[in-house]
């Protein structure tokens, strides 16, 4: 096993908004799906020292599961400045997907070690920040959360995204359903916000700035979030009839659900706190990285 320590601190820190425009990565695979993920880091118990972790992309299960090669675009700045971004074309299996141990939470991670390692070379630093369990509120602090609360998504709808500075599209909204309810007792609630297919795989924020509302009134400051992961929308079929599907991630091809449903800009998002049990299924002995500067830091 090898440990990566010495990879370049990333520079002074940016904003925070500035910091999630990093956090996501475009989606491409084999038969034909553009969806989301976004970057994660998990301390890696089995060595010690808090720079040891786990780098993983998590996105959904249905976005992955039936691929066999996995396309994506890292960004890295070399020591001149100079902004590249670098192609990944690789096998699933380089990426050691793990799928929540719950079927019925469609929850996918991808190791990205392998790839960092290729993709790194001396004085060049990537240009991604990682999330990590402080940006997950605690159960209690869900508790506080009320329907209507401002949200942020990121990601690629419909596959849009500006491919010359490899950026994702922040989207705005609120949440529909209380993010402290299970929707129809699934770990689930509802955003109501424009999802197409791309949104797959969206990280989903509370996000205020100034002041926000709680079920004790409005407070003062500034809060991020991270409270679910956007998995399908809502759409009303031509006769009527309303349907539940996962976002349609093929685009650019004939899908049976896009030709015959009208969206309802109504995203179906998993809890966030599902993501410890996807954590739990991290392999102990295996690869790991260096966090280095590119963890999101909150103030």
């Amino acid at each position: 096993m090898t440990q990566h320590d010495n990879i370049p601190s990333a520079p002074a820190q940016p904003s925070i908004v500035q910091q999630l425009d990093q956090c996501t990565v475009r989606i491409a695979t084999d038969d034909g799906r553009v969806a989301t993920g976004f970057f994660f880091s998990e301390p890696n118990p089995a060595v010690s020292g808090s720079m040891s972790m786990w780098p993983i992309i998590i996105t959904n299960r249905h976005v992955i599961e039936e691929a066999s090669r996995i396309q994506l675009v890292i960004s890295i700045v070399d020591g001149d400045g100079t902004e590249r971004h670098v192609e990944v074309d690789e096998p699933l299996a380089t990426f050691d997907p793990l799928y929540h141990p719950s079927s019925e939470i469609d929850l996918a991670s991808l190791n990205i070690a392998t790839v960092l390692t290729k993709l790194e070379s001396p004085g060049s630093t990537f240009r991604f920040r990682f999330l990590d369990r402080s940006v997950i509120p605690p159960a209690e602090e869900f508790e506080h959360l009320t329907v209507a609360t401002n949200i942020i998504m990121i990601g690629y709808p419909n596959g849009i995204w500006d491919d010359v500075n490899n950026k994702a599209v922040f989207r705005r909204g609120i949440a529909a359903t209380s993010p402290a309810r299970n929707w129809q007792g699934r770990q689930e609630f509802l955003v109501d916000m424009a999802v197409y297919g791309g949104s797959s795989g969206s990280p989903v924020f509370a996000y205020d700035e100034g002041s926000f509302a709680t079920q004790n009134g409005i407070q003062f400051g500034s809060r991020l979030y991270l409270l679910g992961v956007n998995q399908g929308v809502y759409g009303i079929r031509h006769d009527g009839v309303l349907r539940l599907a996962e976002t349609p991630d093929q685009i650019g091809t004939i899908d049976a659900v896009a030709e015959t449903e009208v969206p309802m800009n109504l995203g179906v998002c998993i809890n966030a706190l599902t993501i410890d049990a996807l954590l739990r299924e991290l392999p102990k002995p295996r690869m790991r990285y260096s966090a280095g500067g590119y963890r999101i830091t909150i103030s």
